[in-house]
């Protein structure tokens, strides 16, 4: 239990927290293409985030009723 407990609290280590990190890391890479114009490519990591963060947590942070925005 404990280990399943470090996961949803994204602990030091675990994979919620890695997979937070991996995304922004991995498309960092010099030769990842980027749409542009850059604010596209930006709101596309932070809605990759929110929705692992969602799905890993089982809550989000959006205030409901909430209407994703166009990207």
């Amino acid at each position: 239990m404990d280990v399943v407990r470090r996961e949803f609290a994204s602990a030091p280590g675990s994979f919620m927290l890695t997979l937070e990190r991996w995304v922004p890391a991995h498309t960092a890479q010099v030769d990842f293409p980027r749409p542009e114009p850059a604010s596209y490519y930006e709101a596309c990591i932070a809605r990759l985030q929110d929705l692992a963060a969602w799905f890993f947590h089982g809550w989000h942070v959006y205030q409901e009723p909430h209407h994703w925005a166009e990207l």
